[in-house]
This record gives C-alpha cells, structure tokens and sequence, in this order.
C-alpha cells in the first residue's frame, strides 16, 4: 500500500497555511511533499484527506500484476522459448 501523508492519523491542515503539520514528527510538509509517496515509519492510515482535496477518501488501487517471472523472480530466456 503506498502511504502519502495527507492520509496520515497524524496530519493537520490549518486553515490559514497551505502546508499541513505533521503531529509526530513536529514540522510542517508543504502540499508537493504531502501528495508524493514515502516510508515514513509513523505513518497510520486515515481515510480522509487532510488536504481536503479528496472526498471520496482513500481508496488503494491494489496489486499490479506481474505478466513474467511471478512475484519478482527473474527469469531466464531458456524459461521463455521453452514455455
């Protein structure tokens, strides 16, 4: 699952800034940083927006499909041409 932090449990936006604080980490993340993907190991997963961009919430897209090799394996080209 991708983690942005405008859907983050710890993510407040203020009416009066256009950046959003982020509570556990003590700083403010300016709406470019909060609409990228990152690992942040504080992240908790809230639906809502703190942007308030997103109505609807949300919502994973899933898993990308794999066409060759399975989850990731490397495959060799004897592995093509015999199969």
């Amino acid at each position: 699952m991708a983690q942005y932090c405008r859907y983050c449990e710890y993510a407040f936006k203020d009416h009066q800034s256009p950046c959003v604080y982020c509570a556990e980490r003590g700083r403010f993340i300016n709406r470019k940083q909060a609409k990228n993907t990152n690992n942040c190991k504080h992240f908790c997963l809230n639906p809502v927006d703190a942007l308030r961009e997103n109505v609807k919430g949300y919502q994973p897209t899933g898993r990308k499909i794999v066409q060759f090799g399975g989850l990731g394996k490397q495959i060799t080209l004897e592995e093509v041409m015999d199969g």
